[in-house]
């Protein structure tokens, strides 16, 4: 019964705050409004795979924890408007799913508003063709920077820029943009194609390009929007991956730690292959390649969810908090160490902003996971 009672235990610690009004009215709501009973109960066929639950104990649990609280509170009367602010706060959950080693499966439910205040830290570094590296966090907002007639325009927030080369270039001149943990960057090529790199990644690019190819080389993540050219298709190198486009918009995942390279198609037209293959896989928008071991696979995939990162947002689907535990690192600069190693194995689904404090997340996860806590000293994160 314990865990049948999570959820009514929940829905209170969530909500008692700022939905007091609406959980005292519940009660006489739900006598003359069935889709409010039928909303929730359909919210607790989640669970039915794991509790097999029976909705009408839970549902008489529930009014039974409501009428215990009105006693704590004047009862006032509710107009409708209140059952309609219910049901859209009751859609506004995120659903953060467990599965443990035993098979056992929760689904657990915590409430999400956006976060103020937190911003991505910026500390990118320029590094130039002679190896010089410029502070891209130290350069005024709007400056030219000139290097040997290359044309930079620098914004110390966010971005940088390339002009087109009016002189002739006999070899092609490369920069590096190192975008470090905790942030993340954007960059204009001086064909006006736009790329955004997510944090702990790196692009080397030509500041120019020249012959019948535009080719860069990525490690990390990063979204392209690449500008069209029919005469001079648009090449991303990416550990085992080669992928070519003439003009269209993707996003490449490539850490080392994730194993696997994977791209994702927005809009266009993309061809992809392992880099000991000669073929190319064709790739269609809503379509997702992944590449290792000399194989490409191609299937079907939410392209919102895979792009999420450019929002703010981390989304998982089923991934073991070994795995989330290595982008949190990204974002966060800290390093996760396991005392407890059944914990690694642990599987969620959801979506959180990526702006809220570690501790925050921390606090999140331990209150949705039975037997996982967390002791955070400065960049260290023990999960016990």
């Amino acid at each position: 019964m314990e865990d049948k009672d999570i959820i009514s235990r929940l829905f209170f610690s969530c909500w008692e705050k700022k939905e007091k009004e609406g959980w005292r009215s519940l009660r006489d709501m739900s006598e003359t409004i069935p889709d409010l009973k039928r909303l929730i109960s359909g919210e607790l066929k989640v669970c039915e795979e794991a509790f097999s639950p029976d909705r009408e104990k839970i549902w008489r649990n529930i009014l039974s924890r409501i009428r215990a609280r009105e006693r704590r509170f004047r009862v006032i009367r509710v107009s409708m408007q209140y059952a309609a602010v219910f049901i859209f706060s009751l859609f506004m959950v995120v659903a953060f799913r467990v599965v443990r080693e035993s098979k056992q499966k929760y689904e657990i439910y915590s409430p999400v508003s956006e976060p103020v205040g937190l911003k991505p830290f910026c500390g990118a570094v320029l590094v130039l063709d002679d190896g010089k590296e410029v502070d891209l966090s130290a350069i005024e907002r709007d400056t030219v920077f000139d290097d040997r007639n290359i044309r930079m325009r620098i914004d110390s927030f966010r971005s940088v820029s390339y002009g087109r080369v009016n002189v002739p270039v006999e070899r092609e001149v490369f920069h590096t943009l190192v975008v470090p943990r905790v942030s993340d960057y954007e960059l204009e090529l001086s064909d006006g194609s736009r790329v955004r790199l997510n944090s702990d990644s790196r692009l080397r690019f030509p500041v120019s390009f020249i012959g019948c190819e535009r080719r860069v080389y990525l490690d990390g993540e990063a979204y392209f929007q690449v500008t069209a050219d029919t005469t001079k298709p648009f090449i991303v190198e990416s550990g085992r991956m080669r992928l070519k486009v003439l003009g269209t918009e993707f996003n490449v995942c490539a850490y080392a730690t994730e194993g696997n390279v994977k791209a994702t198609l927005v809009e266009g037209l993309v061809w992809v292959r392992d880099f000991l293959q000669k073929n190319y896989t064709v790739l269609l928008p809503g379509q997702q390649a992944e590449v290792g071991d000399g194989v490409v696979r191609v299937k079907e995939v939410d392209v919102s969810a895979c792009i999420s990162w450019l929002k703010g947002k981390f989304y998982f689907d089923r991934m073991s908090l070994e795995d989330l535990s290595c982008w949190l690192e990204r974002w966060y600069d800290v390093v996760f160490y396991f005392e407890n190693e059944r914990a690694r194995s642990y599987l969620f689904t959801g979506v959180i902003y990526r702006y809220f404090s570690i501790e925050e997340i921390a606090d999140l996860i331990t209150k949705t996971t039975r037997g996982v806590e967390f002791e955070i000293d400065g960049r260290r994160v023990v999960v016990r």
